[in-house]
C-alpha cells in the first residue's frame, strides 16, 4: 500500500496547502508519491491532520467557543523568519519565475489562498535528490527542527519539520539532472484550526477511588482475574515494519484495582507496533443468547497515524483496543473489536472506536456481539492490546460474559451487506471523462486512472475496491496537457471522477514536476476486467483463498521515465494490488503491461 503510488506529484491545493503550512493529509501524500516509506504524521497525515468530529466525554462540557473578540488568534511570524532558520542548500539557485508562477496560480484557489500566511521558495541545483535529502536530514536537527514526515527515496520525496510555532514543508525531485527544492515555510497550522465541535461519549469514566464490576452472566474467560496476573496470556509483541521500537505489557500497581495490565510502545519514528495480550480458544458460545465484552481501561499516551482509524485503509490505532477472531455457525472467520481514543480525531470511525478521557478509567460494555449479521458460534481469539507509534494504555479488567438476559446496547440495524460493485470498467469510465477533460483542455492526455475506496463503507464491510470482473464503483482519471504553450500550462493538472451514474467531480490542480513523457492512449489495450483477470491467474486467487479479508485495488498509469521509472516513454502499465482488510502490511502487488499484457514484476 505504502508503495503503491507512480508519481511525485503535488496539486496546486498541496502545494499552497505547503505555503499556509496546513498539513497535508496522508491520503492525499499517498495519490502522489511513489516508491516512498511512508512515515505518517499526526499533524501531515498521513498520519493524519489534526483530528477532529470527536467526542466529548460523558459528563464533562467543553468551554464555549471562543469569538475573535474573546481570543486572538496567535501572530504568525513575519515574513523571512520561517526562512531564517532553515538552512540554506550550498549554492542552490533561487528560481524566482516559478515562485511567481505558482503564487499567481494558489491565489485562483480563493478562500484556501486567502487564508495564507506562509511562503513558498523554489530552488534548484545540478546535485542529485537522494543528496538534498541527506543534507536537510542532516542540517534541519542542528537548527533545533523536529522530523514530522519523512516520504523519501533515492528520487526525492517530501520532508516536513516542527520548530515552536513555526513548520517547514521540502518537496524534493529531480528532472533531467536537476534537482527541485520545493520549501514551504510558515506558522504551524494548529495555530489556524477553528475551535472543536465535540459531540458526548457513551462510555462513562469512573469518580476517583470507584472500582467498576461486570454486569451479571457467566464469565467465559478460562483465566483469571488481570489483578491477579496474567498467567494463562500470551504475549503480543509486534515490532513497527520499518522501525522495531520498544514494546512492552507489564503488570502495574493501581490504588483502585490493586493491579492493571499495562501496554507501552515507545520508537524514536513513526512506525506503529502493538504490544498485548491475547488467549487462543476453542470455546462454543452458540448455546448463549447474549455475548458481551466488558471492561475498564485507561488511555495514557497515544500517538498514531491512524488513532480511531480514521482511514479505514489503515490498521486501526489506538492505546486500548479488544479484539475477538471467530468462526460462525456457517464456518466462516470473522473479526470483531472496538478500541478507545482521548484526542480529537477528525473522520473517526465511530462504528469501532469510542472517545474517552485522557489518563482516566472508564467502563465499557458492547453492544451484544449474538445481534450481529453473523454472530459467533465459536471464539478462537481473545485479544486486548495497544496499536500505533507511541502509546500506554491499562486495563484493569476485562470479561467475555455469556447471557441468557439482554444486558448491553442492541447493535445498530446493520447496513445490507455490499453487493458485488454495480460499477464499470476503466475504459467505460474513460469515455466520460475524457469528454470533461477535452471541455477543459482540446489538448488533454490521460495520465492515469484509479479505482476509488468508497470511505462511506467501513473497511470491513468492503469487499473490493475493484472486483472480480474489473469492476469499481469509481474511477478517478487525471489529464495534462499533451502540447502546453506556456509554463504555466505544463504544470496544469485535471482530474475526473466518474462512476455508473456519471461525472460525479472534477478539478484542476498543479504539477510539482510534471512528467518528461505520457504514453499515449492508443497503446492502452487491457481493460481492468483484463488486468485483475492476469492478476488472478499469476497469484491474486491464490492470495485471495490464504487471505479471506483480502481486497483488490487498481491503478492505470501512462506516465513514462520520470523519478526513476526508466521504461520507454510508451509506459503503459496496471498495477493491481491485493490487500488484507486486517493487516494491510500483507499485500501482493502486480504490475502488468498495458499493451502486451505481460506481468512486468511481482511482490
Amino acid at each position: 500500500m505504502k508503495d503503491r503510488r507512480l508519481l511525485l506529484l503535488v496539486v496546486v491545493l498541496v502545494a499552497f496547502s505547503t505555503l499556509a503550512c496546513v498539513c497535508m493529509p496522508t491520503d492525499l501524500v499517498r495519490k502522489f508519491l511513489p516508491k516512498v516509506v511512508v512515515t505518517p504524521t499526526e499533524a501531515v497525515k498521513e498520519t493524519p491532520p489534526p483530528e477532529a468530529t470527536p467526542t466529548e466525554v460523558a459528563g464533562k462540557t467543553p468551554p464555549p467557543e471562543a469569538t475573535p473578540t474573546e481570543a486572538a488568534k496567535p501572530k504568525p511570524p513575519p515574513p523571512g523568519k520561517c526562512f531564517a532558520e532553515v538552512p540554506s542548500y550550498p549554492k542552490a539557485k533561487r528560481e524566482a519565475e516559478l515562485e511567481a508562477e505558482w503564487q499567481k496560480l494558489g491565489a485562483r484557489f480563493g478562500p484556501m489562498a486567502a487564508q495564507m500566511k506562509g511562503e513558498v521558495r523554489v530552488f534548484t541545483t545540478p546535485d542529485p535528490p537522494a543528496k538534498v535529502v541527506k543534507f536537510y536530514e542532516t542540517e534541519m536537527p542542528k537548527r533545533g527542527w523536529g522530523k514530522k514526515l519523512a516520504l523519501t527515496t533515492e528520487e526525492g520525496g517530501l520532508l516536513a519539520w516542527e520548530k515552536g510555532g513555526l513548520m517547514a514543508t521540502f518537496i524534493i525531485g529531480g528532472e533531467k539532472k536537476r534537482t527541485y527544492i520545493i520549501i514551504g515555510c510558515g506558522p504551524k497550522p494548529e495555530a489556524e484550526l477553528p475551535p472543536l465541535k465535540l459531540t458526548p461519549a457513551k462510555v462513562p469514566a469512573l469518580a476517583s477511588g470507584e472500582a467498576a464490576q461486570p454486569p451479571a452472566g457467566e464469565e467465559l474467560l478460562p483465566t483469571s482475574p488481570l489483578s491477579e496476573g496474567i498467567e494463562g496470556w500470551e504475549r503480543w509483541l509486534q515490532p513497527g515494519a520499518r522501525i522495531p521500537g520498544h514494546n512492552e505489557v507489564n503488570l502495574v500497581d493501581d490504588p483502585t484495582y490493586g493491579k492493571a495490565v499495562e501496554f507501552v510502545r515507545t520508537c524514536k519514528d513513526h512506525d506503529g507496533g502493538a504490544a498485548g495480550i491475547f488467549q487462543k480458544l476453542d470455546l462454543d458460545v452458540s448455546g448463549y443468547p447474549h455475548l458481551y465484552v466488558w471492561l475498564v481501561g485507561k488511555v495514557i499516551q497515544e500517538e498514531g497515524g491512524n488513532l480511531a482509524n480514521r482511514n479505514p485503509k489503515w490498521f486501526p490505532e489506538g492505546a486500548v483496543q479488544v479484539r475477538i477472531k471467530y468462526l460462525t455457525a456457517e464456518g466462516q472467520e470473522k473479526e470483531w473489536y472496538h478500541g478507545f481514543y482521548s484526542k480529537p480525531v477528525e473522520g473517526a470511525d465511530a462504528e469501532h472506536f469510542t472517545r474517552v478521557p485522557l489518563d482516566e478509567w472508564f467502563t465499557y460494555l458492547s453492544p451484544d456481539l449474538m445481534a450481529l449479521p453473523e454472530p459467533p458460534a465459536r471464539i478462537l481469539e481473545f485479544k486486548v492490546y495497544g496499536f500505533g507509534w507511541r502509546f500506554r494504555g491499562q486495563v484493569a479488567k476485562v470479561s467475555f460474559i455469556g447471557s441468557q438476559e439482554a444486558t448491553g446496547e442492541a447493535l445498530p440495524t446493520p447496513t445490507a451487506a455490499p453487493q458485488p460493485i454495480a460499477g464499470i470498467t476503466a475504459k467505460e469510465g474513460y469515455t466520460l471523462a475524457e469528454q470533461k477533460a477535452r471541455e477543459w483542455n482540446t489538448d488533454a492526455v490521460l495520465l492515469s486512472a484509479e479505482a476509488e475506496y468508497r470511505f462511506d463503507i467501513p473497511m470491513e464491510k468492503v469487499k473490493d475496491i475493484v472486483d472480480l470482473e474489473g469492476k469499481a464503483s469509481k474511477w478517478k482519471y487525471s489529464f495534462i496537457i499533451a502540447n502546453p504553450q506556456t509554463e504555466e500550462d505544463k504544470h496544469r493538472w485535471f482530474f475526473v471522477t466518474v462512476s455508473a451514474e456519471g461525472i460525479e467531480s472534477f478539478e484542476e490542480g498543479l504539477l510539482a514536476i510534471p512528467p518528461a513523457s505520457v504514453g499515449g492512449v492508443a497503446d492502452w489495450a487491457l481493460d481492468s476486467p483484463e488486468a485483475v483477470k492476469i492478476a488472478e491467474e499469476n497469484g491474486g486467487a491464490k492470495f485471495r483463498s490464504q487471505y479471506p479479508d483480502a481486497f483488490i485495488e487498481a491503478e492505470l498509469s501512462l506516465v513514462g521515465p520520470f523519478m526513476g521509472y526508466s521504461d520507454t516513454s510508451k509506459n503503459v502499465k496496471w498495477k493491481i494490488t491485493y490487500c488484507r482488510k486486517s493487516d494491510l502490511f500483507n499485500c501482493k502487488h502486480f504490475e502488468i503491461d498495458g499493451t502486451t499484457g505481460k506481468v512486468v514484476a511481482m511482490k
